[in-house]
């Protein structure tokens, strides 16, 4: 089976943010499938109990993918995309940036809240959240991909697995990839946020390359305390 790329549309197209999608658009968004798939930065207990409880027998028709990423590489990409999108009207110094990040001052809340969130669901209701790591599907695609496809309930046959369909999606989906699509390399995403500004470089430890050795070891303290007793670990 010839996997082929999506040439035509962004990823924030075929997966829109839901706080930007009207309600009497989302018919018109999924006329070709039969699956509706939204994308958001709201912490878990601000998503509505539509999308976050079960039916009585504990099965449930929507599925929550969280997929997070090391805290450090986490405020550096947030930190270059903001000022490349110009969220204000001069460019916010690293130092600020970092301070604001500190105190919980971002999209979504604080990050290690809206992390942790998502965790205790996924270990309490491993049939509803499952909890990603981006350096897991940098590391072990294959494996994660895998996962991933059980938990939406369409897993690979074996004739599937052992075929090149995974080794496949990996390429196709991936950073280098998507990139250099068309589609994603030219246009606006809104009047302001152009397409290409979603896609820098993708890389795993790049906070410990661009911040100081006193913000690295800043942010280590405070991720270590959040998350302290939870057994998770970034």
């Amino acid at each position: 089976m010839l996997i082929t790329p999506c040439d035509k549309k962004t990823p924030h197209q075929l997966v829109p943010f839901i706080a930007l999608t009207k309600p009497s658009e989302y018919e018109s968004l999924f006329l070709d499938s039969t699956s509706r798939i939204f994308g958001c930065h709201f912490p878990i207990v601000c998503l509505p109990k539509s999308i976050t409880e079960e039916e009585e027998d504990g099965s449930t028709n929507i599925k929550i993918v969280y997929l997070c990423r090391n805290i450090k590489d986490t405020f550096v990409s947030l930190f270059h995309f903001a000022n490349n999108i110009g969220v204000r009207s001069s460019p916010i110094s690293l130092e600020e940036a970092f301070h604001l990040f500190c105190k919980g001052t971002n999209v979504g809340g604080p990050i290690w809240d809206q992390i942790l969130g998502y965790w205790k669901e996924s270990l309490e209701r491993p049939n509803k959240v499952l909890f990603m790591r981006y350096e897991d599907l940098k590391s072990e695609p294959h494996a994660q991909i895998t996962r991933l496809a059980r938990f939406l309930g369409r897993p690979f046959s074996p004739e599937e697995e052992n075929s090149e369909m995974i080794d496949q999606i990996t390429s196709l989906c991936s950073f280098g990839s998507m990139s250099k699509l068309q589609v994603n390399s030219t246009g606006h995403f809104s009047s302001k946020v152009s397409n290409s500004s979603f896609f820098r470089n993708g890389q795993v430890g790049e906070g410990n390359k661009c911040l100081t050795p006193e913000m690295a070891a800043k942010l280590d303290q405070i991720t270590q305390e959040k998350f302290r007793g939870s057994g998770l670990k970034l």
